[in-house]
């Protein structure tokens, strides 16, 4: 058994990143080269370094918000040589830098201030958690604070902590469902439960009708509803044989959430034509239907709309469309560009 997991507990992991601009705590490391929605890198001196596997969910963040979820799907090891600091008298790493004092480093242990820290390197092992074909942002779909109480230790200062999914699992598909499919899960099972009944609280309860339970699992209606708007099926088909099993933008492998787009709206049979359509990720579907998303067409780069790159999305921007030797509809592309242009302008 796992030191911190049940059997059949979800293994979740919260790992601390500096990549999007996160302060380092203490001086004495160089960092590592993460990318945030695509690889995580951490050395065997960090706590908790062979508790990673493939197949744990991973929460990105830094000290002041999540940035996503995913699941790791490889694990690369190499070897690596990284520079580290030291305080010149006590010769420890733990040294703060200072931005407002004369001394540039204060060490954490001895207190001595100093300008020049003693250069190291360091050999060892470096291990490469790669997650990037299953990636969701979630920029403020849960509280740092909230994050750290669901760790299953008491070690707020560790850069990998273990994570009980369960005390945030609720939150995290209320406010983005399509983390239900990332967890083989159906979004509308009892985890959400816990709000709908706090929905109740908030309002008058003499309104609210007796409950009556039903046979039906209304679970099918919504998987019926998934296939729906994953497309027609032959439309569907040809575009995977056209541009491949992902999405054109996120380069996300999981086809249950990758759905056929048409980029000129749908009409009739003839718009079921290959040069019409996208694979875009579920959400990106809906924020292009939405013209909330659009597609530049001479170099199919991908532009979005303020009120989507405040909400997690800014990795996506400018990013070029993935195609194969076969290109999309340019005139298409042209059509429904214009219609995007035209959103932002009415919502300057």
């Amino acid at each position: 058994m796992n030191k911190y997991f049940r059997e059949n507990q979800v293994r979740a992991w919260s790992l601390l990143t500096y990549a999007e601009g996160g302060q380092q705590k203490y001086g004495g490391n160089d960092g590592y080269f993460d990318k945030v929605s695509q690889t995580y890198d951490y050395h065997k001196k960090v706590i908790n370094y062979d508790q990673l596997h493939q197949g744990d969910i991973v929460l990105i963040r830094n000290n002041d918000q999540l940035f996503g979820i995913s699941k790791i799907n490889k694990i690369s090891i190499h070897q690596d040589i990284r520079q580290q600091k030291r305080c010149p008298k006590c010769n420890r790493t733990k040294i703060d830098p200072r931005k407002k004092t004369k001394y540039i480093y204060r060490c954490f242990k001895c207190k001595y201030e100093f300008n020049e820290p003693i250069i190291t390197s360091l050999q060892g092992e470096l291990f490469t958690a790669y997650y990037g074909d299953y990636f969701i942002p979630t920029k403020d779909a849960v509280n740092i604070e909230d994050l750290k109480k669901a760790s299953l230790d008491n070690m707020r200062q560790l850069s990998i902590r273990p994570i009980d999914f369960q005390k945030i699992e609720a939150t995290l598909l209320k406010n983005v469902p399509g983390v239900a499919i990332l967890l083989n899960k159906n979004v509308s099972s009892n985890h959400l439960k816990s709000y709908e009944c706090e929905d109740i609280k908030n309002n008058d309860n003499s309104n609210i009708s007796e409950y009556i339970p039903i046979e039906d699992d209304e679970r099918q209606i919504l998987y019926r509803q998934i296939k729906e708007r994953q497309g027609q099926p032959e439309f569907r088909k040809a575009l995977i044989s056209r541009y491949g099993s992902q999405c054109m933008i996120s380069g996300y492998k999981l086809l249950e959430v990758v759905e056929a787009a048409h980029i000129s709206s749908y009409r009739g049979l003839k718009d079921n034509h290959p040069e019409n359509g996208l694979l875009l990720r579920t959400d990106l579907h809906t924020l292009f239907d939405l013209d909330l998303l659009g597609i530049e067409p001479e170099f199919l780069q991908v532009k979005l709309h303020q009120k989507v790159l405040d909400t997690g999305y800014k990795c996506l921007e400018g990013r070029k469309l993935i195609c194969s030797k076969f290109k999309p509809s340019k005139e298409a592309l042209k059509s429904r560009w214009s219609l995007f242009l035209k959103r932002l302008q009415s919502d300057d």
